[in-house]
């Protein structure tokens, strides 16, 4: 959950701390269905988020005086949902405000970037964990070399109640997951250490943000599959070219609720360009 809200601030530039979001942008984000259960799990992500903190004793780097220190911070201070509907000319947004010494920190560039849709891509925990692990250490290196058990135990949170062929098994499984996905060229067990080589050829994928171009290709496309609208391809490329993106998915969320309750008499694509076309007018938009 966490991991989507942050790539919903990356998409925005971290212009702001707080941002505005439908509900079907965040499960997008996610690669999550819009089922009634995936629907629900925004309230519960956001509850849980709003109660973690995080401690760094004596490992916290400040940017204003350039030294480390020790601190504690929440992880999001505020955040509003809406059952999103659209009733008259507005549309109701839903709200989160990040923590502003986390969301300063970022601002500031100390944070790694991490491919989004490679980690949704992942099978298993434990092949997220490992690829999260390794993500950091193939930024800087060819390769890389680690103890077996302390990679298990102290990395990626595997029991140390498993015995070492039950460890070395499930690191194999999510290892072989990661040379599939061309994180990993190949890896191999030296004993009791783990030897991985990175794929160079995708680090510059991982560390690049997403152009606008293609950001704009990816909700015409998104249009036209969600709205069974192929025909209006073209005037779905200029709502991607001049309305703000929350917007776009807000509404769009709210089309697909609506027909999913067989409240829409007419085309989804037809309804979602009726409400696009009132928004633009209250944000003084030519289409």
């Amino acid at each position: 959950m966490f991991l989507g809200i942050v790539h919903l601030f990356k998409k925005r530039q971290f212009e702001s701390r707080a941002i505005n979001f439908s509900r079907y942008e965040l499960l997008s984000a996610l690669n999550w269905p819009e089922t009634g259960m995936y629907y629900k799990r925004p309230i519960e992500g956001l509850k849980r988020l709003s109660g973690v903190s995080v401690f760094f004793d004596s490992c916290w780097w400040d940017y204003g005086t350039e030294k480390y220190c020790t601190v504690k911070f929440g992880l999001i201070d505020r955040f509003v949902l809406f059952n999103e509907r659209t009733s008259g000319h507005s549309t109701f947004r839903s709200q989160v405000e990040m923590n502003e010494t986390l969301f300063k920190s970022i601002q500031q560039g100390y944070a790694k970037n991490l491919n989004l849709s490679v980690y949704l891509s992942l099978s298993g925990n434990i092949s997220k964990r490992l690829y999260r692990f390794l993500d950091k250490q193939r930024y800087r290196n060819s390769d890389y070399r680690i103890n077996l058990f302390k990679l298990a135990h102290h990395r990626i949170g595997i029991s140390e109640n498993y015995y070492p062929s039950k460890i070395k098994s499930l690191l194999k499984k999510a290892a072989d997951e990661l040379v599939d996905k061309k994180i990993l060229t190949s890896w191999k067990f030296e004993r009791d250490v783990f030897y991985g080589v990175f794929n160079q050829e995708s680090v510059s994928e991982s560390y690049s943000m997403v152009s606008v171009k293609d950001e704009n290709q990816a909700i015409v496309d998104i249009l036209c599959n969600e709205l069974d609208d192929h025909t209006s391809k073209t005037f779905f490329n200029l709502v991607a070219n001049k309305i703000p993106y929350p917007v776009v998915y807000s509404i769009l969320g709210n089309v697909k609720e609506l027909d999913r309750e067989s409240m829409i008499n007419k085309s989804k694509g037809a309804y979602f360009t009726y409400l696009i076309k009132l928004k633009a007018e209250e944000l003084q938009i030519a289409l």
